[in-house]
């Protein structure tokens, strides 16, 4: 809380002790406000009984009010074209380029739907008429996101683990030149594989981390 309330009314002047150069009030606030949030509920709660629910009705309306003075509204409450919402997508942006090391030349795109949906929407952007995709099968996700591609053009599934239960990931293989693009799942999470190098010769390489 003794950190959480200079944060969100003096972003600039809190972070700056601490010698912060580059500063974004709007996501600076927001933790302020998530911070209170923290305090707040760690106080209500120290006694918990049957004042319990009456505790996080308060502390839901504390934490609304936080946010109103933080931004004035939840970024779901305001256009995503305001100057509020694009600092804090550009900064999202920024903090995922540096934490991948991405090279100049690359962006970061946020996109709606999880996982399941770049199974289909990779195809459908990327394959092109009379085309051909390769897919490396290396466990469930894969096989779903091939499911999905064989809707758009032809599949060529250039290696599979499948015959050995998804435990390993193939090595010594040549993705076909010519394709327009190659997928593979990078981290098997169900199998507890992963792709530790990355195929080289192709244009589109379509990575499902």
């Amino acid at each position: 809380m003794i950190f959480a309330i200079p944060l969100l009314f003096m972003p600039r002047i809190t972070l700056g002790v601490f010698g912060w150069e580059t500063i974004d009030p709007v996501t600076a606030r927001l933790v302020g406000a998530a911070l209170m949030g923290i305090g707040i509920e760690s106080f209500l709660g120290r006694n918990a009984g049957i004042e319990s629910f009456r505790g996080m009705l308060t502390l839901m309306l504390i934490w609304s009010f936080s946010a109103v003075f933080g931004i004035g509204l939840s970024l779901v409450e305001i256009s995503h074209r305001s100057k509020e919402f694009v600092s804090v997508m550009e900064n999202a942006r920024s903090l995922v380029k540096e934490l991948l090391n991405l090279p100049k030349g690359y962006t970061v795109l946020f996109l709606q739907g999880g996982a399941s949906t770049q199974f289909l929407m990779a195809p459908l952007n990327l394959s092109k008429l009379g085309g051909k995709a390769a897919y490396l099968d290396t466990g469930v996700w894969s096989t779903k996101a091939i499911k999905e591609a064989k809707l758009f053009g032809e599949i060529e599934v250039v290696v599979s683990s499948k015959d050995t239960g998804y435990n390993s990931i193939p090595k010594n293989f040549e993705v076909p030149l010519g394709v327009d693009y190659v997928h593979l799942t990078s981290n098997n999470t169900i199998y507890g594989t992963q792709f530790k190098e990355f195929p080289k010769n192709t244009i589109y390489l379509i990575s499902e981390i």
